[in-house]
């Protein structure tokens, strides 16, 4: 995420093989992370991280049509994560 997107965004969102894939996404994700304080971290993945097997299981899931409770949002699933702690 830090390394690619400030390069892609320089380049009109493209990679050294062509487009980004998943443009849309990708320019939804950099929106939502302006002006707030992220620290992106990288972890193996399978690795048994907590965290990453939750959000592996719940992309799996959501690739397949299934979301837990009915929503199709983590801001649905985890209001919390979205509070602003800044004001």
């Amino acid at each position: 995420m830090t390394e690619w997107l400030a390069g892609w965004k320089a380049k009109g969102w493209r990679g050294s093989k062509g487009p980004v894939a998943n443009v849309d996404l990708w320019q939804q994700l950099d929106a939502a992370c302006e002006g707030k304080p992220i620290h992106w971290l990288w972890v193996k993945g399978h690795a048994g991280y907590a965290l990453n097997e939750i959000a592996d299981t719940l992309a799996s899931n959501a690739a397949l049509g299934k979301y837990p409770n009915g929503q199709k949002t983590v801001k649905s699933l985890h209001p919390a994560w979205f509070i602003d702690h800044t004001a």
